[in-house]
């Protein structure tokens, strides 16, 4: 039964980390905002980020059913197995991308800011990857007017 459970999880995790997998390739772009973006904050100083690796990242949030699936517990209580994990600590996070590492002998990490806004960017030049304007009730933003591009 146990070898059972190390066939179906190991099926499990490639299905879940490799195939859901994008990957992003080396580039240049400008994080941060400039000066005249509305709500920005003093430690969002724009400048020249050059990312000289590719990384790849999942293309969907970890959910609750491949947290369990590797760490044999629970981290968040928002209920059904396909929903992403909420309240994971940094440490959790951390000691997950351990486990799964070892698990499947590969290599993964927690992405840096720079990548997790590059990703996000997705080659665009605007405050959003979407568009310039974007309605609040499409998005989980903090009701500030995007006005500027970046």
């Amino acid at each position: 039964m146990k070898n059972l459970f190390v066939i179906v999880f190991a099926i499990s995790l490639i299905v879940c980390f490799f195939v859901t997998a994008q990957e992003a390739k080396p580039g240049k772009f400008k994080m941060g905002s400039p000066k005249s973006k509305k709500g920005r904050k003093s430690n969002e100083i724009q400048h020249d980020v050059i990312l000289t690796k590719r990384f790849s990242l999942g293309k969907y949030e970890v959910t609750l059913e491949q947290w369990e699936l590797l760490m044999g517990k629970n981290c968040s209580n928002n209920g059904g197995l396909i929903l992403p994990v909420t309240n994971a600590s940094w440490g959790e996070c951390k000691e997950f991308i351990k486990v799964l590492k070892i698990k499947t002998k590969d290599e993964y990490h927690l992405l840096i800011e720079a990548e997790w806004e590059y990703a996000c960017r997705a080659e665009t030049k605007t405050a959003t990857a979407f568009d310039k304007n974007i309605a609040i009730i499409n998005s989980h933003y903090d009701e500030l007017k995007i006005e500027d591009g970046i």
